[in-house]
C-alpha cells in the first residue's frame, strides 16, 4: 500500500495526465446534471476488449472529481459524437476513488 504522500502524487501524476492528454467533453450522467469537463478518450487496440466488446470500441476515463458518480448508460458527448456508456468500471489507487473507466461497444 502506497504512503499518503505517495498516493497523493500518484493521484496528482492521474489528474495531470488526463488534463494533458484528455479531450473537452460533456457528461451527462443519469443521477446528476450535466458536466463540462476533460476526459480520457481513446479508440481501443487492446485484443481482449475487442473480442469482448467489438472493433472500434471505445475507452472514456472521467475523473471522479469531475462526475462522482457514472454508472451504465450514462452519455457522454464529445464533439459532435455522443456516446452511451456500455460498461462503468471504477478506476481506483489503492483504497482511493480517483476515475471511471466506461467502455462503449464497436461494431
Amino acid at each position: 500500500m502506497l504512503s499518503n504522500t505517495l498516493k497523493g502524487t500518484w493521484h496528482k501524476l492521474y489528474r495531470d495526465t488526463i488534463d494533458a492528454l484528455g479531450v473537452p467533453a460533456t457528461v451527462y450522467p443519469k443521477a446528476a446534471d450535466a458536466v463540462d469537463c476533460i476526459v480520457g478518450f481513446k479508440t481501443s487496440s487492446d485484443v481482449d476488449i475487442i473480442n469482448s466488446w467489438g472493433v472500434g470500441s471505445k475507452i472514456i476515463t472521467v475523473q471522479v472529481v469531475d462526475v462522482p458518480k457514472l454508472e451504465k448508460l450514462d452519455r457522454v458527448q464529445i464533439g459532435p459524437e455522443r456516446y452511451t456508456l456500455d460498461s462503468v468500471t471504477p478506476v481506483h489507487l489503492n483504497d482511493v476513488l480517483v476515475g471511471w473507466r466506461g467502455i462503449v461497444r464497436g461494431s
